[in-house]
């Protein structure tokens, strides 16, 4: 039975940048890990206007530690370790701009709860996976026209196979031929991502 976490962040891309300073392995890194990283602060209710700069410092943060001689596994999983900046990184940002701004925008900032760690690392994973399915589905999209989308659509919103039969005008050989096609290339897909930015 393997017991490797199958959403463990794949480390020959780390590797790459880390030990080869791979400016075009570092760009593929960050644009992936850009929308990403806003979508765990988003998660954490952190206001928008503010999550784009906790971004790139989060970024920032990756890129000074591909750069040192400990790199970014020294703290273990790199999504534990990237959980951990991200938590920091948005603290240390909110209690610099309680310092700028008004007495008001204070008492609004104290309202924002910043979750422990262990939180934190959970919303990451949730996120990973989520974030990592849309990207599969995205590139699945583009290996079907017509109506094999559709009927995977209708699927995901809990329709039953007679009734996607009756919106689209199918038989229902085509709807489960349909289905399982996409399927089956969304499988592919998601193991393609697997393969380019994670272990196994």
């Amino acid at each position: 039975m393997n017991t490797k976490d199958p959403w463990a962040t794949r480390e020959s891309l780390l590797q790459k940048i880390e030990k080869k300073g791979d400016e075009e392995a570092w760009q593929e890194f960050s644009d992936y890990y850009l929308s990403f990283v806003g979508m765990v602060l988003k998660k954490m209710d952190i206001p928008d206007d503010i999550s784009s700069d906790i971004t790139q410092e989060v970024l920032l943060r990756i890129w000074k530690a591909f750069q040192s001689e400990r790199g970014v596994q020294r703290e273990g999983k790199f999504r534990s370790w990237l959980s951990l900046v991200i938590l920091k990184k948005a603290k240390i940002y909110l209690e610099r701009q309680k310092r700028r701004i008004s007495t008001k925008r204070i008492e609004d900032q104290n309202t924002l709860q910043i979750q422990e760690q262990d939180e934190v690392e959970s919303y990451v994973n949730l996120e990973w996976k989520s974030f990592l399915t849309n990207k599969a589905l995205e590139s699945a999209k583009k290996h079907f026209r017509g109506k094999t989308y559709e009927v995977f659509l209708l699927d995901l919103e809990g329709k039953t196979p007679e009734e996607i039969c009756e919106l689209l005008s199918l038989s229902i050989h085509a709807v489960y031929t349909y289905r399982a096609r996409f399927k089956k290339q969304l499988v592919k897909e998601i193991k393609k991502l697997q393969d380019q930015y994670e272990g196994t």
